[in-house]
């Protein structure tokens, strides 16, 4: 058997979840059994809701204690100068001094990150999926 998919459908985690369903319907028809279906799991869409309902106070009040302690130098990779259309990007690496410097000159990168991305994956769950 050989199985072949484009990386976008799943990821190499979900390979073994895939056998794994499919190998037990497979021994069920095997034994002359209707296989069962597998549990219904929650949609990617329904997560992102989940996600975007969330208390963000009670996230920065976890997070904040979780991390209190941790003074360790972090660097964040910037573009230094923007490149000609085509040409290569080059990055470059911020030093933070401290967890707030860093928290304040990731902020704009997190914004965008935070408000493009669950909408795009939103919208790509119902495309791959067909919902």
């Amino acid at each position: 058997m050989v199985i072949s998919h484009h990386h976008i459908l799943y990821d190499g985690w979900s390979t073994g979840l895939i056998l794994k369903e499919f190998f037990r319907a497979y021994h069920e028809l095997y034994q002359g059994n209707i296989p069962l279906k597998p549990p219904v799991k929650t949609k990617f869409k329904e997560f992102v809701k989940w996600i975007l309902q969330q208390d963000k106070g009670k996230q920065e009040i976890y997070w904040k204690e979780y991390l209190q302690g941790v003074n360790a130098q972090t660097e964040i990779p910037v573009k230094k100068k923007r490149a000609k259309p085509g040409a290569a990007q080059p990055c470059g690496i911020i030093p933070c001094a401290s967890p707030r410097d860093c928290t304040r000159r990731s902020r704009p990168l997190s914004r965008t990150i935070k408000s493009h991305w669950p909408p795009c994956l939103y919208l790509l769950g119902d495309f791959i999926a067909g919902v």
